[in-house]
């Protein structure tokens, strides 16, 4: 007991020493508690060799140890991982469903774009401005001028016969105030100087204001 006087023992942690080979029980020593329960598991025999003979160290944490260490109840732990499994399980067929929406409107767009792009009909794409965004197929076919050299350029300055300034202004504004042109009975002028008799359909097709002949 005196040498084991300043050992940092309390009712919490508890120690007992005994002589394994003894003939009785062997016991010599238990710090002051020893005799109350553990805490469920929380016992480790510990053997110390000592002189050809075999000694045995007994550790006890009680149940008062655990509670100071004011650990998060089991029963919280699981139902917090529940929540998580269940927030992450949503998380994920969110970001699955957004994922395929957003294949979807890709491959609808290419759909549209193949539609558009061999349609034999002249498809214009411009700006409010009047600045060619795209021009397809049947529009190079009609007008004699290719993609290359009519993106970027000018609607007007490209098919626009003298004259017909104030039409297109007219149809501009109409497709600036959200509204469509179902059809228009005009004249156009292709590349090489020609005069051709169109019927024109303009509408707002996307959010940067291009239009549609």
């Amino acid at each position: 007991d005196e040498v084991l006087a300043d050992f940092d023992l309390d009712n919490d942690q508890t120690l007992m020493l005994r002589d394994v080979d003894a003939r009785e029980a062997g016991v010599f020593f238990a710090s002051p508690g020893h005799g109350r329960p553990a805490a469920a598991g929380l016992v480790r025999l510990v053997p110390i060799p000592i002189y050809e003979r075999r000694w045995q160290a007994e550790l006890k944490a009680t149940p008062s140890f655990v509670a100071n260490l004011r650990l998060i109840a089991p029963r919280l732990v699981l139902l917090s991982g529940l929540y998580l499994s269940g927030l992450l399980a949503v998380v994920s067929s969110l970001l699955v469903h957004s994922r395929e929406r957003a294949s979807q409107v890709r491959a609808e767009q290419a759909r549209r774009a193949a539609i558009v792009d061999c349609s034999p009909d002249a498809v214009i794409g411009e700006t409010l401005d009047g600045i060619v965004t795209d021009w397809n197929i049947g529009a190079e076919r009609l007008f004699g001028y290719s993609a290359a050299e009519a993106v970027g350029r000018s609607a007007a300055s490209l098919i626009l016969p003298e004259g017909r300034e104030n039409e297109d202004a007219e149809l501009r504004a109409t497709i600036a105030r959200g509204a469509s042109v179902p059809a228009l009975e005009t004249i156009r002028r292709c590349s090489d100087g020609r005069v051709l008799d169109v019927s024109l359909t303009a509408s707002d097709t996307s959010h940067s204001k291009s239009r549609e002949r």
